[in-house]
């Protein structure tokens, strides 16, 4: 099934039309709901659309909570809106977290439960085990401790993401961590770190992400269909 898949995020909306397994051209544009109808129109034709966003969505697809630099969007019900725009059969509308994460477990089959977190403006988590995949809260006080001041943009200290890192798997048990993003630190000696806050009760793999850009549209698509 070809789904127009897009990841419209703070600053970049990442779009392509993703047909399984099939290598794919993503396209980069300006984010917003009019650069999706533009250049979703371009991609056509598919069989569905779907779209990941950066913020709290319901089941029926309505965005509840968004960033400031997509003013405008909240409370849109953007399962309807991608309905009308593209004629289409509307899949998943869901957090870009979430649909990272169900990228990146994908790429890692049977290797569950997967906690992925992207380091950037905030951090983005998501528990994927099997066919199920929830958005986590990883806590304002982890967060801020993890990326610092308003204004900061470098990578994140390892120290400090292994400390919020061994918390979330103390309370998820997580077989792999995943870790990726702009702001993310080098993941060697990552594991050590993590594994060395969690000795005696629990030992985890800690791994780079691998679907970079694209995990957003990847994880949307693959979430909507075969």
């Amino acid at each position: 099934m070809r789904v127009l898949a897009f990841d419209m995020g703070g600053t970049r909306l990442k779009a392509a039309v993703v047909d399984g397994d099939a290598p794919f051209e993503l396209v980069v544009a300006d984010t917003g709901l009019a650069s999706v109808a533009a250049v979703g129109k371009r991609l056509l034709p598919a069989d569905a659309v779907a779209m990941c966003v950066p913020g709290v969505v319901s089941a029926e697809g309505v965005v509840h909570v968004l960033p400031d630099k997509l003013a405008g969007v909240q409370g849109t019900d953007v399962r309807s809106w991608l309905g009308s725009t593209f004629g289409l059969p509307v899949g998943a509308v869901v957090n870009d977290a979430a649909a990272w994460g169900w990228a990146e477990a994908a790429a890692r089959p049977g290797r569950g439960p997967v906690l992925t977190v992207t380091v950037g403006t905030g951090l983005g988590t998501a528990l994927v085990d099997g066919t199920s995949v929830r958005g986590l809260l990883s806590g304002l006080a982890w967060e801020a401790a993890c990326l610092g001041g308003p204004g900061s943009h470098g990578p994140v200290s390892q120290a400090r993401l292994a400390e919020a890192l061994a918390a979330m798997c103390l309370a998820h048990e997580p077989a792999v961590v995943v870790v990726g993003g702009g702001r993310a630190p080098a993941v060697d000696g990552l594991a050590d770190m993590v594994n060395e806050r969690l000795a005696p009760w629990l030992e985890v793999a800690v791994e780079a992400a691998v679907s970079g850009d694209a995990g957003g549209v990847i994880g949307v698509a693959r979430m909507s269909g075969p």
